[in-house]
């Protein structure tokens, strides 16, 4: 396996990398801008257009907020090891490029590598490494999660129902091909979540007047980790958050040996026409990201 780094042409040299004194660095360019906590896992912490936020905050929930990477599936490595998880990364600052880099876990048998970087069109460019430490072989798939605060979300669907992962997520439509899940403040006690696989490879949420659209490799749900969608929405105990996953192929790793898990980010502001419009919506987001 060869490591693939973010290539140099996709880089700008107008984007800047800011490190404050509690560990967080920030690249921003124009006025897209992104944080993330060298001390507190490699999360991103921040993803704003201005001073717009997307992503869910610490004062909302102090444990699950901002978005990072997991392993998958989940009932093999749940909990999320802490070394992974939330404790301190080594970071690199490499010319507009942004490396984090975890400890080594003894709990699952891996490192984790974390790269971001904005690219030419103001997108930002996430790739993602997981490494087996140990010396017996794994199975692993990148599991990318996002929390976010209400709004709507929607994808191209491939496969509704995937066996033995019948959703729970209420207030789901389908229009042409297309999923809608519409955040309603429900005082509900457990959790929601909806399980699928998409044709286009990319998800979006609005929220208000922000855009937030993540496009990531299509898998085949024969290829998925066991009892895992390859795209996921949950919905908090509460309706206190909302979560944005996608999960990678299962790749069976020798020791030493890697995977990657390449995604792009794009945040815009968008007009109130378009807002309220599901055919402009979907429409929008396909002429960005093609």
């Amino acid at each position: 396996m060869v490591w693939s780094s973010i290539p140099s042409y996709a880089l700008k040299c107008d984007q800047v990398i800011k490190e404050t004194a509690n560990g967080v660095y920030t690249l921003s360019k124009g006025e897209l801008s992104l944080s993330v906590s060298a001390l507190h896992g490699g999360k991103i912490i921040s993803f704003k257009r201005g001073n717009k936020e997307m992503l869910l905050q610490d004062t909302v929930h102090p444990k699950y907020y901002g978005a990072t990477l997991w392993p998958s599936p989940q009932c093999r490595f749940w909990p999320p090891a802490p070394v992974l998880d939330n404790l301190p990364y080594q970071a690199e600052n490499n010319g507009g490029l942004l490396r984090l880099v975890s400890g080594k876990d003894s709990l699952t048998g891996f490192r984790f590598t974390k790269e971001f970087s904005i690219s030419q069109d103001t997108a930002l460019l996430i790739n993602y490494k997981i490494e087996n430490i140990s010396d017996t072989i794994q199975h692993v798939a990148a599991w990318d999660i996002v929390r976010v605060l209400g709004g709507k979300t929607f994808f191209p669907i491939r496969d509704r129902e995937l066996k033995d992962l019948p959703s729970t997520l209420e207030h789901v439509d389908e229009e042409n091909g297309t999923v809608w899940y519409t955040f309603v403040n429900d005082s509900i006690k457990r959790g929601q979540k909806l399980f699928a696989t998409t044709k286009e490879g990319w998800l979006a949420h609005q929220y208000g007047d922000l855009l937030f659209i993540k496009t990531f490799p299509t898998v085949p749900k024969e290829l998925l980790p066991a009892l895992q969608g390859e795209v996921e929405i949950f919905l908090a105990p509460n309706s206190l958050y909302v979560e944005l996953e996608n999960h990678g192929k299962l790749t069976l790793l020798e020791p030493g040996e890697f995977l990657t898990y390449q995604q792009k980010w794009f945040l815009y502001l968008i007009p109130a026409e378009i807002s309220n419009n599901n055919a402009k919506l979907e429409d929008y987001v396909r002429r960005r990201i093609h």
